[in-house]
């Protein structure tokens, strides 16, 4: 089975200091260990670059482009 990861597994991955970031490693990893595929697809990489852009005061990651 496939297991589409969304943009809150993804972007809590990208947020060390996030109180969901270990968790959503280990979301990832049992499914994994389950042998079950685990897939992105372009609309969640689009999301994820929208929020991890966009400034911290407008809900967003406040990363850069680089």
């Amino acid at each position: 089975m496939s297991v589409l990861v969304d943009t809150n597994i993804l972007t809590r991955t990208a947020q060390p200091g996030h109180s969901q970031h270990s968790l959503a490693f280990q979301a990832v990893d049992i499914v994994k260990a389950r042998g079950e595929q685990v897939c992105l697809v372009a609309q969640v990489v689009y999301e994820f670059w929208a929020v991890a852009t966009r400034p911290v005061g407008e809900n967003g990651l406040g990363l850069t482009v680089a």
